[in-house]
């Protein structure tokens, strides 16, 4: 079975779609991951064992010179013709989309797979917008009242995709170097507001 995942947003969101790639990994463990993210967060899933490979995009340049430059207009088609070609080829059984903003949505339709999750444009002639599953349509309705929210967005995540009770840690592979970095911040600025994780 081969699995792409694709999340494309900020940070945290990221670190929070480790649990889910976990139960996806203890769900289907001869599964080959494939996560799609931006150039500027490869530090997030690096080394997790989870993933098998890593796919990057870098969404913020790709979008600047189409807004920007006119004349990269063939450039940035192409990139994304490539890109979505050789996804394409990787022929997924599984993709889930946990970016639901219009360009994630539309890389779900041109990659395309037998079964997504998450929110996708429907193959018909109008290319309606669909959500896929109770939690996936939970997450899109939570963005005015999130901070009210009953569960985080590490649980809608796994959940979405059929749950783990067993699975419930982040991950993320902080280097030694830079895990005293935060240490030594921490201990110089206490009023600094670090969040660390260790």
């Amino acid at each position: 079975m081969k699995i792409l995942v694709i999340q494309t947003s900020r940070f945290g969101d990221l670190l929070q779609t480790t649990p889910m790639l976990h139960a996806l990994r203890r769900r289907y463990p001869d599964a080959s991951i494939t996560v799609l993210s931006r150039y500027n967060v490869l530090e997030i899933y690096k080394d997790n064992p989870d993933i098998d490979y890593i796919e990057l995009f870098n969404i913020e340049e790709y979008t600047n010179r189409l807004l920007n430059n006119p004349g990269d207009t063939y450039r940035s088609y192409t990139e994304l013709r490539d890109a979505v070609n050789r996804l394409k080829s990787m022929k997924f059984d599984l993709l889930v989309n946990t970016t639901h903003d219009r360009f994630s949505t539309f890389l779900s339709y041109l990659i395309g797979s037998s079964e997504i999750k998450g929110m996708y444009l429907s193959p018909n002639k109008r290319l309606k917008i669909h959500i896929d599953g109770f939690w996936f349509r939970y997450l899109r309705c939570t963005s005015e009242f999130r901070q009210i929210a009953p569960f985080n967005l590490s649980d809608i995540y796994k959940n979405a995709i059929g749950g783990d009770q067993d699975t419930r840690k982040l991950f993320f592979n902080l280097e030694p170097k830079n895990e005293l970095e935060a240490q030594n911040i921490l201990i110089e600025s206490p009023d600094t507001k670090i969040c660390y994780i260790g």
